[in-house]
């Protein structure tokens, strides 16, 4: 949704609750982290964590598609660092795979550091 319309990622980041009707949006995912084990603080964090990477992916995304700062092309990016950084040579190939395999990979790996948390009993806010 935030990228069928130019410019959502930076309209809807910082954004605040000012719909009662959007509450169903926050209480069913936390419902459901509180529910697997999840302390309401580690929950509202996971679910920030999404929030989070999907506004900034789609802020990313739809930067990229605007052209503005030219095309991106992992030869460049190769070319630009040379032999003296492979790895990050080599980083832009899985930087250009596409975005919704990225998306789905990287959302992946939120989730399973959740699921890590509660399969080690670790579902509780750390104590500061």
């Amino acid at each position: 949704m935030l990228l069928a319309h130019r410019d959502g990622g930076r309209l809807y980041a910082g954004r605040r609750l000012r719909d009662l009707s959007l509450v169903t949006a926050m209480e069913g995912p936390l419902a459901v982290l509180t529910g697997a084990g999840l302390s309401l603080s580690l929950a509202v964090l996971a679910a920030q964590s999404v929030l989070d990477l999907t506004v900034g992916f789609v802020i990313e995304e739809q930067h990229r598609a605007s052209h503005e700062s030219g095309e991106y092309a992992a030869e460049d990016c190769r070319a630009l660092v040379g032999d003296s950084f492979p790895l990050t040579a080599a980083a832009s190939e899985p930087m250009l795979a596409p975005a919704d395999d990225r998306y789905a990979e990287a959302l992946e790996l939120l989730i399973a550091g959740v699921g890590v948390r509660l399969a080690e009993g670790r579902g509780a806010s750390p104590k500061a």
